[in-house]
């Protein structure tokens, strides 16, 4: 018996570990064709000190949601092509800031040095990412093309220009900050959208733009629009990126301030365009100083204040009137559908505009989208139209709405008949208790 329980027991292991090993090498290095980057990195000009982590990636495309579960669900399917980490690495540079990766898969590799916490090796089994990893940000990033059986040489972080600058609070230039955080900082690349010829037929135009990318011409356009930089903010507002080539960038804030280390609240807010221009300085790296940048505070708006009167534009440009509210209860929501991946807010505003066919004491709804564009909200509601009012506002003025109303995720704010703020700041999570409230002192 014991020799029948141990010989099934070794046969059951031997099946595992050929199994194992046949995914393991199927999904780590797809077809078993793998390539050897070598790289030297480099910080302002002079090459890393050793220890500094280098990230490299591989990405796919698919689609939103799989076939099979359009068949099952019954909803439609969008052919959205959506990026996903397929294979990952890091390590680290030594002397004179070289570094090596071995065993890369065949394909096109996204290479840069890396920020952040814990760096893990990661792959897919299938569309599951067993990765722990923390999410990484990379400057100097580059994107090669790795060959079987090859090496390729690559240098990141090429002398370039040095950018410095400082945010201060636009009541008072002089004014030193105390313990501001960075909650977000970088500097994304601005690259125009490449012209399609006239002459290019509609039908044809998709595929002019899989030949134009996969040109020599259409890898540096891309490698200019995936250009992404940390910034770096210290306590007092000073901010700096390295190695920041020539182009058009967008410039994001976003700080936080904790008074006296208690929680930490957002404090303000900049975005701007900075054209950083070509340098004729050799190898040697050039600083571009922006000087003082006014961020746009937050002043969160408290209970018994009105509504405030903010000129909002929709996406369109055409101005947009946010209901007063004097007409009765009104429940204003900003919503960032992006960040809401699982759509918590469209349901918990179905939810309501149900019991309005039941009750008469739901307050008015107003839902106005901050993330400046159509794509993200019209996922979430699976391409339907909604019952209750939703607005777009434009990307400016939604910054000018989160810092007006202090927050910087999906909130509600209730507003009484007579225009003033009941509650604020509601978490979605948190809406049906305040209405409750709401409810119980109108009783009183």
């Amino acid at each position: 018996m014991w020799i029948w329980i141990f010989g099934t027991l070794a046969v059951a292991a031997a099946l595992i570990a050929i199994v194992g090993y046949f995914l393991f090498m199927r999904f780590r290095a797809p077809g078993g064709r793998t390539g050897r980057i070598e790289g030297v990195l480099l910080i302002d000009g002079k090459p890393a000190p050793p220890g500094t982590p280098v990230a490299c990636s591989l990405s796919r495309e698919c689609s939103s949601s799989p076939r099979w579960l359009s068949f099952i669900t019954g909803v439609p399917r969008e052919d959205v092509g959506q990026s996903f980490i397929m294979w990952s690495e890091y390590t680290m540079t030594e002397d004179e800031g070289k570094f090596a990766f071995e065993r890369i898969p065949e394909g096109k590799a996204n290479l840069g040095r890396a920020h952040g916490g814990l760096l893990r090796k990661s792959w897919l089994f299938g569309l599951v990412n067993i990765s722990l990893e923390s999410k990484i940000e990379a400057d100097q990033e580059r994107t090669v093309s790795v060959r079987a059986n090859e090496t390729t040489y690559v240098t990141l972080g090429v002398a370039a220009t040095i950018l410095r600058g400082r945010f201060v609070d636009p009541r008072d230039t002089g004014r030193t900050f105390n313990s501001v955080n960075s909650h977000c900082a970088f500097l994304s690349s601005k690259a125009e959208l490449p012209e399609i010829p006239d002459d290019v037929p509609p039908e044809e135009r998709d595929a002019w733009w899989k030949e134009f990318q996969a040109s020599e011409e259409g890898l540096r356009w891309l490698e200019r629009l995936q250009r992404m930089y940390h910034i770096a903010v210290d306590e007092q507002g000073h901010f700096s990126a390295s190695n920041v080539q020539p182009g058009r960038y967008k410039l994001c804030a976003q700080l936080d301030h904790a008074p006296g280390g208690g929680t930490a609240r957002p404090f303000g807010e900049y975005e701007g365009i900075v054209e950083v221009p070509s340098s004729d300085n050799g190898d040697a790296p050039v600083e571009l100083d922006l000087g003082d940048l006014p961020l746009l505070l937050h002043f969160p708006l408290k209970p018994g204040e009105p509504l405030p009167a903010i000129p909002v534009r929709n996406h369109k440009g055409d101005p947009l009137e946010i209901p007063s509210g004097k007409d009765g209860y009104l429940l204003l929501c900003l919503w960032w559908p992006h960040d809401d991946i699982h759509g918590v807010v469209p349901k918990i505003l179905k939810a309501l505009e149900k019991s309005r066919a039941r009750r008469n004491n739901i307050p008015e709804v107003f839902v106005i989208t901050m993330d400046g564009q159509w794509a993200p909200a019209h996922h979430q509601l699976r391409g339907k139209k909604p019952d209750w009012p939703l607005k777009f506002v434009s990307e400016e003025d939604s910054l000018r709405l989160a810092t007006t109303f202090g927050v910087r995720s999906s909130a509600f704010f209730l507003f009484s008949p007579e225009g003033t703020l009941i509650e604020g700041e509601i978490a979605p999570e948190g809406l049906k208790s305040s209405l409750r409230r709401a409810q119980y002192a109108r009783a009183m």
